[in-house]
């Protein structure tokens, strides 16, 4: 049902007589006063009929409730999206430090025999060049 249908019906619904031929005819007749307003008032409210059917100051409360439900949806996504980034990019440090080791691996040892070579041996002399000498007075 479309909401201008259902605003006919709880309009017509509500317009009708108390024991009306029309109510006895339907056999709804004999209605009784409710014993609590609440559903009433929220359809007349939905269907922004009086006397709800002027515009309102929407308080933080009433906003909150609104989006209460798609908010903590979209934060439920959004803490999974950034578990996953998180594990990506764990995944990807650890896979670049591996090919560091690599890298430095080809780069200071020898392919075959597996023993330092000779970029090793200078980068080797030259931080012992430049590393205090334990034999000094200074």
């Amino acid at each position: 049902m479309t909401g201008r249908l259902l605003a006919l019906l709880a309009a017509c619904l509500q317009s009708l007589p108390h024991q009306g031929e029309v109510a006895q005819s339907l056999g709804i007749s004999g209605f009784t006063i409710p014993g609590d307003y609440r559903i009433i008032d929220q359809l007349l409210r939905e269907l922004g009929l009086p006397p709800f059917d002027e515009s309102r100051d929407l308080s933080i409360r009433e906003a909150w409730e609104r989006v209460q439900y798609p908010a903590s949806i979209l934060l439920l996504l959004l803490g999974f999206l950034l578990a996953l980034i998180a594990i990506h990019l764990q995944r990807s440090n650890t896979a670049l430090k591996a090919s560091q080791a690599r890298i430095h691996h080809l780069a200071y040892f020898d392919k075959l025999t597996q023993l330092p070579n000779r970029a090793a041996l200078l980068e080797d002399l030259d931080r012992q060049a430049w590393m205090p000498s334990r034999s000094s007075f200074w």
